[in-house]
C-alpha cells in the first residue's frame, strides 16, 4: 500500500496513476509523482518491517519495468531509525530509476548492509554509465539530491561508472537506531 494525494492505495493503482494512465510522461512528471509518495508499506506494522517493504519494492521495480532486480538486504539494518530508513529508501528509488532511464540497464543489484557502526546501500547496474566528470546541472539533479541526503545523515555518497560499464552508487551512514 502506498499513500498517494492523502489516500491509501494499493500499489496497482499507483503505478496506474503515474505509468499507465497519465499523458505526461516526462521524467520531470514522474518525479514529482514519486515525491508525493510515501512509502506506507515501507514502514507499515512498525519499524521492523522497512527492510520488507525495501525488498517489495524491488520486487515491483522489477515486475514494473520488467528488469531483473536482485536485493539483498541484512535483518541487522531492521532498528535504523525511520529518517535513514526513508532517506536510504528514496536513494535506492533513485538510482534504481536512473539505472533504467538514463543508464539502459539490463540488471540492477540492491544491498543493504550494516557493518561496524555503519550502515551501507549500494545499488549497482550494467547499464551504458558515463563519464562521471560530465554530469551536472539539471540533468544531475538527482544525483544531486541523493548527496544531500546522504550528507543530511553525516554520510558519504559515492558514483563510479565508466562509458560502457554500468553505474555504482554507493551510501554510507553512520547507523542511528529507532527509538
Amino acid at each position: 500500500m502506498f499513500q498517494i494525494h492523502g489516500k491509501t492505495l494499493p500499489i496497482s493503482h499507483v503505478q496506474l496513476e503515474m505509468f499507465g494512465h497519465t499523458r505526461e510522461k516526462s521524467p520531470e512528471f514522474l518525479r514529482a509523482s514519486m515525491a508525493r509518495i510515501v512509502p506506507g508499506r515501507v514502514f507499515a506494522g512498525g519499524r521492523r518491517r522497512w527492510v520488507e517493504g525495501a525488498r517489495g519494492y524491488c520486487e515491483e521495480f522489477s515486475r514494473v519495468r520488467n528488469l531483473p532486480v536482485s536485493c539483498h538486504a541484512d535483518d541487522s539494518v531492521q532498528d535504523l531509525s525511520r529518517g535513514a530508513a526513508l532517506a536510504l529508501y528514496r536513494i535506492a528509488q533513485e538510482a534504481m530509476g536512473n539505472a533504467v532511464t538514463h543508464g539502459a540497464a539490463r540488471h540492477v543489484d540492491v544491498r543493504l548492509a550494516r557493518s561496524n557502526g555503519l550502515v551501507a546501500l549500494t545499488v549497482t547496474d550494467d547499464g551504458k554509465g558515463f563519464d562521471a566528470n560530465r554530469i551536472g546541472g539539471v540533468r544531475g539533479l538527482g544525483l544531486i539530491n541523493m548527496r544531500e541526503r546522504a550528507r543530511q545523515l553525516n554520510g558519504t555518497f559515492e558514483l563510479t561508472s565508466e562509458p560502457g560499464r554500468g553505474t555504482t552508487v554507493r551510501v554510507t551512514i553512520p547507523f542511528r537506531r529507532a527509538v
